[in-house]
């Protein structure tokens, strides 16, 4: 009875409810990379530093019994607003299977995809690290699946989200997101 009401409810949301799913960017709306190469690895190493030491105070997303200081830390990809001074920034991390509570095969690694969002100073750099938790992408057999899903979440189904617009839409940056986590 139960998933009879769950497929009702579901038909209904697309059907009736005006629910859709995922969207690209428009063209029109499309982001690209303004940054120079030799700003982007600054900012890698920075995000890698400030990561880690979220990791050693155990904030944001990441838990003591999975993450510790031989986590393996791999920025995947950093957009910048089109003024340079906020970026977003996706983050995988890698660690043993033997390290989750629910081990399963304990054998091989598992791959761990973030989102941060941040301000930057055109001085210091990263100034700000804040945990998007739109969407959680933990054990991934690969890091490529948690690359290309990662992506495929915050390039397209933010807009099914409060938060509007895509990451790899212009206006994203000056949207509800910053509103919400920069008040």
């Amino acid at each position: 009875m139960k998933n009879g009401i769950y497929i009702l409810l579901g038909c209904l949301c697309y059907i009736g409810l005006g629910c859709s799913s995922p969207k690209a960017t428009p063209d029109t709306h499309k982001y690209f990379n303004n940054i120079s190469k030799e700003q982007y690895q600054k900012n890698r190493v920075e995000l890698k530093d400030s990561i880690e030491n979220l990791i050693i105070v155990m904030g944001g997303p990441f838990y003591p019994n999975e993450s510790d200081s031989s986590t393996k830390i791999m920025i995947d990809t950093i957009l910048y607003s089109p003024s340079n001074d906020k970026y977003a920034a996706f983050i995988i991390t890698e660690n043993p299977n033997n390290k989750l509570l629910d081990r399963g095969n304990e054998a091989g690694d598992h791959y761990n995809a973030y989102c941060f969002i941040g301000k930057l100073n055109r001085d210091s750099g990263v100034e700000d690290l804040t945990w998007i938790n739109a969407y959680i992408f933990v054990r991934y057999k690969t890091l490529s699946e948690a690359s290309s899903l990662i992506r495929e979440e915050y390039f397209k189904g933010l807009t099914l989200s409060a938060f509007k617009y895509n990451m790899d839409d212009i206006r994203f940056w000056n949207g509800p997101i910053w509103e919400k986590y920069y008040k």
